[in-house]
């Protein structure tokens, strides 16, 4: 929020163009991003403790072929590269991240958005939470 701050400063007050710069304010607030960790340090922590069986009911593999995934991953184009001067994400936290999306049910379930629109409602009835985190392990496996 700083960079926010030091932009606002810079747009003059008696600008002839105070219109310009309200907008040129807003879309400066959309740029910054900020960093929402929900639990702090739960992949550096939490994750290499837990037994087995825990990480296997969580994340849907168990950890041997986690770690053939994440070797894949890490030697395909689609491993993001930092930019912007931000920290890279490392490879086995980025799998994590996608695999605990993939196994969540309550992600996958159709919006009330959804609902409007009567073709993509019964698309989504007919997917089923489970098949949806089976086709999406099956395109990380293929990298």
């Amino acid at each position: 929020m700083e960079e926010l701050h030091i932009a606002m400063e810079l747009v003059e007050s008696d600008s002839e163009y105070e219109e310009l710069d309200a907008v040129l304010c807003q879309i400066g607030a959309q740029l910054v991003r900020s960093d929402r960790n929900r639990t702090p340090r739960y992949y550096e922590e939490v994750v290499i403790r837990y037994f087995d069986y825990e990480f296997k009911r969580l994340f849907r593999l168990s950890r041997e072929t986690f770690e053939t995934l994440v070797g894949r991953f890490k030697s395909s184009p689609f491993f993001p590269r930092p930019r912007g001067g931000r920290p890279q994400i490392p490879a086995e936290k980025t799998c994590l991240i996608s695999l605990s999306y993939l196994g969540t049910q309550n992600k996958l379930l159709p919006s009330r958005r959804d609902a409007h629109d009567p073709e993509k409602a019964q698309q989504l009835q007919q997917r089923t939470p489970a098949s949806s985190a089976q086709h999406g392990l099956a395109v990380l496996a293929a990298l």
